[in-house]
């Protein structure tokens, strides 16, 4: 990366940013990503927004639609599974970050959060820690890129919160429900979204049910915009009753064909109701 190039990248504005020829292919950014986070200087919050907007523009074409993650299902999520001040949070397929910046921003004015995070995408995980260094925000993202499933190096039973995005297959579902609630602490909570699909899933599934799920919630189609599809929302916890509480959302779906977002009173009701049906057991 040229040094005039990165230099720009920090400190330049919109128009000499343009007149730079930078490519806009998956290695380069992923370069330039790295080279950001080498010679970041973290004092300069003021450039922090900025500099997640370029960094994100570059890998817009290159990168998976599922690893960034749309604001109205963020707010879902952390309505499920609050972040604890004074806690310990997780996002084991973080991606871009999105989520753990989030769970800051949510418990700044109550203490701070442990936050901690894994990503196997290379670029992914070189974003989400440029997107938090550049605000300072302390965090523990492993020293690589790497598979939560098999190499996170978690200990057992000590977050208070887990908020997990994997996207994968059937079979991938199903080893993450089963691996989430063993990382709780008693009293954590964890929400793992998922296709609608693992809803017509085998009794394999079943099984993991009845063990950890207290909740599913099936989101609109406009809470994935850009995929236009339904996502699962599994609320888990170390002992769940027998019974399930399910919330479906997706019935505005077939009121209309609005691609309207779910409000912030809808999403503080649904995550009201979840955290009620907990305390009754």
């Amino acid at each position: 990366i040229d040094a005039q190039v990165f230099g720009t990248l920090l400190d330049g504005g919109p128009s000499t940013y343009a007149d730079r020829a930078i490519p806009t292919d998956s290695a380069a950014a992923l370069k330039l990503v790295k080279a950001v986070l080498t010679r970041l200087d973290t004092d300069r919050l003021g450039c922090a927004d900025e500099l997640e907007k370029r960094m994100l523009a570059l890998t817009h074409d290159s990168l998976e639609l599922s690893r960034r993650t749309d604001a109205d299902l963020v707010r879902l999520l952390l309505a499920l599974a609050p972040p604890v001040p004074g806690g310990r949070f997780l996002d084991p397929a973080c991606g871009f970050g999105s989520v753990l910046l989030a769970a800051r921003e949510m418990v700044a004015d109550r203490g701070d959060v442990t936050l901690e995070g894994r990503d196997s995408d290379e670029q992914a995980w070189y974003i989400a820690k440029a997107r938090l260094g550049s605000r300072s925000i302390a965090h523990e993202l492993g020293r690589s890129p790497t598979n939560s499933l098999t190499t996170g190096g978690f200990a057992p039973d000590c977050f208070d919160t887990v908020v997990a995005e994997p996207g994968g297959r059937l079979r991938e579902a199903v080893k993450w429900l089963e691996a989430v609630p063993g990382l709780l602490a008693a009293n954590g909570t964890a929400a793992v979204e998922l296709t609608a699909d693992t809803l017509q899933a085998n009794e394999r599934l079943g099984q993991v049910v009845q063990a950890g799920v207290g909740a599913v919630v099936i989101t609109p189609r406009a809470v994935r915009p850009e995929t236009r599809e339904r996502v699962a929302i599994w609320v888990l916890r170390k002992s769940a009753p027998g019974e399930v509480l399910v919330i479906d959302l997706s019935d505005q779906d077939r009121r209309s064909q609005s691609t309207k977002p779910l409000h912030a009173d809808e999403i503080d009701a649904v995550g009201a109701m979840v955290a009620a049906r907990s305390e009754e057991h």
